[in-house]
């Protein structure tokens, strides 16, 4: 399989990151090559490659391709949730948080982006449990525009937390059922 390959080359992980960043957009070689600076030659094996691992689907369009990632494959759905996990390494995500707060608990992830079903319009669902509630307005804003995407913050102490266990049972299962912990110790 060609992917395994692909993660000790930067130029190829670079190529597949834009369609993992925008999962429900097309995109033809030229495109790609001016948005990376990497020769449409290069790109356009890059894409023949990963098409036949059926990550991406390609559509002729006259005379061109046109190369979509291919959302229904499970192994592009794990990918979607590492380049989210990456970009919030690259990012700080987690240590911008901790440094504004030293009384977080846990930071998790649930939604779209934790299951691999996002997709460009996608917001960002992030869970912080602290031991006393405090807003995060400013960083908040500063991490949206880092990523380029919105973040849907809740921000609860645990005791909160229960109490919506018990309220609202299907939003916390959901979030039981399907979350990544990013920090802390996870979910009581």
């Amino acid at each position: 399989m060609y992917l395994d390959k692909m993660f000790e080359k930067y130029m190829e992980w670079k190529l597949l990151r834009i369609f993992l960043k925008y999962p429900d957009h097309g995109f033809y070689t030229k495109e790609i090559s001016r948005k990376t600076g990497i020769g449409s030659g290069t790109v356009n094996n890059f894409l023949r490659n990963i098409h036949e691992d059926n990550i991406l689907t390609k559509e002729i369009v006259g005379n061109v391709h046109l190369y979509r990632l291919n959302n229904e494959l499970e192994l592009v759905k794990h990918l979607k949730i590492v380049h989210t996990l990456l970009e919030f390494e690259q990012h700080k995500l987690i240590d911008e948080f901790l440094k504004m707060e030293n009384t977080i608990i846990s930071i998790i992830l649930y939604g779209s982006h934790a299951n691999g079903e996002n997709d460009s319009k996608s917001d960002i669902d992030l869970l912080l449990l602290l031991n006393k509630k405090k807003p995060f307005t400013n960083l908040l804003q500063k991490l949206e525009k880092k990523l380029e995407k919105s973040i849907s913050l809740q921000i609860m102490t645990i005791s909160e937390w229960q109490k919506l266990k018990e309220k609202d049972k299907i939003f916390c299962e959901s979030i039981l059922e399907n979350h990544i912990v990013l920090y802390g110790s996870g979910l009581p």
